[in-house]
């Protein structure tokens, strides 16, 4: 009895600093060692550590499946269905030589790595769904958020206050480049900090049933305070549709007094963002340009006929051309680079569902689309914390990916993962029957 005991803690002990870890790199977007080890499969340190958590879930609890709740079973099967149209289109694309061979890029290894990425993304999501089914793990994750917050934060303020350096020491391993002068803290750039605040202050600030909220949402108004002043634009987006989805959930929260100074302050502030950066002016922000030219770019692409069927995965790199892009784009230098067949970067969409739409196919979007709209339909009278925790996640990472195409977003497999593990919940699957059958109730008297 005593060594399955110690066994049993040693277990706990193990999955709460895997599940740790896991919440604590989710922000970054850059680590040099693995990133250099494994290219765009290793640029977020989250990606090799949710894999290598995959396979040891698979090999070590492989009874989880047996149990697979039909909503997780299904989401697979989708991601699966994606996966194959992404890889259908490659070789109709092989079959009409779309993409030429002239590039530093092979079409090939590009089709091999992106859609290797895919399917990972599917494999996590589905085995991490069955881990956090459990509501154990579930509430862990809820309890991490504040201590990687200040984690984060406390890293930024040593940045900021130049007590840590970008040029050398271990910052210099999650930064791409060393030549911002706005602080960023373990993230390679203000975008990805800027998504940190969107998802993890709006965590803090919505989530109010659990201890000590208030000091949870001043920590949150912190983390807007700070992307604020250094105008980490990017938690806009997130934050954006983090709270759309907070209202979808609870409708008649637009009627209550109380929230209208709060919406008030929040679109003046994101108002004030976007004027003050230019974010949305091509002529003025060439990162913009090139963010919104690359993105109708690829929609140009797709008007062409390529959307019919897709290109296959990775293959829009060899559709970046002069001929498809807008005229604001083609003015910039950052496109002149990208036009290049020598270059060793790979093309951006820097929208997700462009690229899904372009590569897959009008299909493959569609069926992501249902997918997404399945879940969240299933979890939206799930107002539980840890519940709620994963519809955040969840929908800040749909914000975020209006302005990244990345096949592997950590954030999203987690948020993905707790929403699916909250309905695959034996106990809250009838909680969740019963609420829904007595609002059914009501609605007919």
């Amino acid at each position: 009895m005593g060594s399955a005991g110690v066994n049993v803690s040693l277990s706990v002990r193990i999955v709460r600093s895997y599940l740790f870890m896991v919440m604590l790199l989710l922000p970054i977007d850059w680590f040099y060692p693995t990133g250099m080890l494994f290219r765009e499969g290793g640029a977020k340190p989250d990606i090799p550590l949710l894999v290598c958590g995959s396979v040891l879930i698979l090999l070590l609890k492989p009874t989880y499946f047996l149990h697979m709740n039909i909503i997780v079973y299904q989401t697979g099967l989708l991601l699966i269905g994606i996966f194959m149209l992404g890889s259908v289109a490659f070789w109709i694309n092989c079959l009409f030589t779309w993409s030429g061979y002239e590039y530093a890029k092979n079409p090939i290894t590009q089709f091999i790595t992106q859609s290797t990425l895919f399917f990972l993304f599917t494999m996590a999501v589905v085995t991490h769904a069955n881990l956090l089914r459990f509501l154990e793990w579930r509430m862990f994750l809820l309890k991490t958020i504040p201590v990687v917050v200040i984690i984060h934060m406390s890293i930024f303020f040593l940045e900021y206050w130049q007590l840590l350096s970008v040029g050398h020491g271990p910052l210099s391993l999650f930064r791409t480049i060393t030549t911002y002068e706005r602080p960023s803290g373990l993230m390679s750039e203000p975008s990805y900090f800027g998504a940190f605040v969107g998802m993890y202050g709006t965590v803090l600030v919505l989530i109010r049933s659990v201890p000590q909220y208030k000091l949870r949402c001043i920590l949150g108004i912190l983390l807007f305070v700070c992307a604020v002043l250094t105008d980490a634009k990017t938690f806009i987006p997130v934050s954006v549709c983090a709270l759309a989805v907070a209202v979808w959930q609870h409708p008649k929260s637009l009627l209550r007094i109380r929230y209208v100074p709060i919406a008030i302050v929040f679109l003046a502030v994101c108002s004030y963002v976007i004027v003050s950066r230019s974010a949305l002016d091509v002529q003025e922000n060439y990162s913009s340009a090139m963010r919104l030219g690359s993105s109708v770019l690829a929609l140009n692409v797709a008007r062409h006929g390529y959307a019919v069927t897709g290109i296959g995965f990775g293959q829009f790199h060899f559709f970046y051309k002069p001929s498809f892009a807008p005229s604001f784009l083609v003015a910039t230098n950052e496109s002149s680079i990208q036009f290049s067949s020598s270059i060793e970067y790979r093309a951006s969409t820097f929208n997700y569902y462009v690229r899904l739409l372009l590569e897959t196919g009008l299909v493959g979007l569609i069926m992501l689309l249902y997918m997404l709209y399945r879940i969240m339909r299933a979890a939206r009278y799930d107002f539980r914390p840890e519940s709620l925790l994963g519809m955040l996640l969840l929908a800040g990472s749909l914000g975020f990916l209006f302005t990244q195409d990345t096949y592997f977003y950590p954030p999203l497999v987690i948020g993905l993962a707790l929403v699916l593990g909250s309905i695959a919940d034996p106990i809250a699957h009838h909680r969740f029957a019963d609420r829904i059958s007595f609002k059914l109730l009501c609605a007919d008297r």
